[in-house]
């Protein structure tokens, strides 16, 4: 699927394969709380936050409000870029839900349609998501 990347192969993979296991993780996540809370979904800059290892750490050790008064420039600033890493590494699995603009922070980050989220939980799927380095 990203062979045609040449030498960035493997670096597109790896990211992809976080994108798309962070998205069926808040499938999970978003069905338990639909029944307690209504509907969460993964957005920009939740993807933000998640791929710096030193905005995760101040999440971890604080909370949400008070990292993104630290943070929230540098983390608003990466949306855009971010949508594009989505755009490019994720080979169509995944899109930009269309209520925001390009880019912007609460813009979500959806499966292209059910199909792709199936495709991802059986056999070819998931030897995508083993080339993720998260822990």
């Amino acid at each position: 699927m990203w062979a045609w990347l040449g030498d960035d192969e493997e670096i597109y993979r790896k990211e992809a394969a976080g994108f798309l296991g962070l998205m069926l993780s808040s499938y999970t996540l978003s069905d338990t709380v639909i029944q307690s809370r209504g509907a969460w979904r993964l957005n920009l800059r939740d993807l933000v936050l998640v791929s710096d290892e030193k905005l995760t750490d101040a999440l971890i050790r604080g909370d949400s409000a008070s990292v993104m008064m630290r943070y929230g420039e540098i983390v608003y600033s990466r949306c855009k870029p971010m949508a594009r890493r989505v755009e490019t590494r994720c080979a169509g699995l995944l899109e930009l839900g269309r209520d925001y603009k390009f880019g912007e922070p609460l813009q979500e980050v959806v499966f292209l349609h059910r199909s792709a989220k199936e495709f991802l939980e059986h056999d070819e799927g998931r030897k995508i998501l083993l080339h993720c380095e998260a822990s």
